[in-house]
């Protein structure tokens, strides 16, 4: 929802406006890429690992990362503002990615991966609810990915012999879209601290729920 119109814009900030949107698809794609690469990554070791166990690995080496990125932006001295945000994206989060991993472990990648990518659907419809309007070409981008969503899954779908993969991959479509809002919320405060704070709270989460996991047996 980033590059929707929020409102009328002025013809000497029209190539301003038009600079952002390019460099927002860039960026979306660069994400796209990288998040399937993760969830290819992910899902096969998640069929030799406990799903637990390989987000946790995943969170640490990402923590890593924006420990980093944030030392050398000096992004620590940012207002706290984004914490609430990154708290509430963290545990939507592991739940999500819990849930995905667990699809991934029991059920055909060809089926999960695109219906969990719907997650998408919860933040486009944020956005609208709060008046966002897309322009027509990215409301028919926004089509065009839906339907090869379901065109990409469709196939395998009819031959699922299980639902309880499909189970996981709907609680990972609807966590996962209320982490792209809360990511988006925090953003406007920081991109950086937010992503870092979601890792932070992460791995406190994980970590203690494998302790829980344990402790049961």
């Amino acid at each position: 929802s980033a590059g929707f119109r929020s409102g009328p814009q002025g013809a000497s900030g029209g190539r301003t406006h038009l600079q952002s949107l390019h460099m927002g698809a860039l960026l979306a794609l660069a994400s796209s890429i990288m998040w399937g690469a993760g969830d290819f990554v992910g899902g096969m070791t998640s069929r030799r690992r406990p799903a637990l166990a390989v987000y946790l690995g995943s969170q640490v080496f990402g923590f890593l990362g924006l420990i980093v990125a944030a030392t050398i932006t000096g992004a620590w001295g940012t207002t706290p503002a984004y914490w609430p945000w990154a708290i509430a994206g963290s545990i939507a989060g592991v739940i999500g990615m819990f849930a995905f991993y667990q699809a991934l472990a029991i059920g055909p990648m060809g089926i999960v991966s695109p219906l969990v990518a719907l997650a998408v659907v919860i933040p486009v419809t944020f956005g609208l609810i709060n008046g966002e309007t897309p322009s027509s070409l990215q409301g028919l981008g926004i089509l065009a990915a839906i339907l090869g969503v379901l065109l990409a899954s469709g196939p395998e779908l009819s031959g699922a012999e299980s639902a309880k993969p499909l189970g996981y991959a709907a609680v990972a479509l609807v966590f996962f879209g209320v982490m792209f809002i809360t990511i988006a919320e925090g953003s406007k405060t920081s991109p950086l601290m937010t992503m870092t704070g979601m890792r932070a709270t992460s791995m406190v989460l994980i970590i203690v729920a494998v302790l829980v996991f344990r402790s049961k047996g």
